[in-house]
């Protein structure tokens, strides 16, 4: 029962988040996704959660620069240069 209630998000997820996927086809990866479940053993599914969390957190990363910094906002320019002054 618990598998077939993961399928069914999962399905809706992927049906929401990408252009590429409607309805129906994530009406069929949600009713794949039980008998995947079935046949994957325990450290295996720890794995594919904890890599998807892991995709997740880098791609997230990389898409927003951080927010705290205040030279992220401006262009990068060069350090002055300065010349020492000679004493002859």
């Amino acid at each position: 029962m618990i598998k077939n209630v993961l399928g069914a998000v999962i399905g809706a997820q992927l049906a929401k988040k990408s252009s590429k996927v409607d309805n129906g086809t994530g009406a069929v990866l949600g009713s794949l996704v039980p008998m995947v479940i079935a046949r994957m053993s325990l450290p295996a599914m720890v794995a594919v959660g904890a890599g998807g969390y892991l995709v997740k957190r880098y791609r997230d990363k990389q898409v927003t620069p951080q927010a705290g910094s205040a030279a992220s906002n401006q262009p990068m320019t060069s350090a002055p240069v300065t010349t020492p002054q000679s004493t002859i």
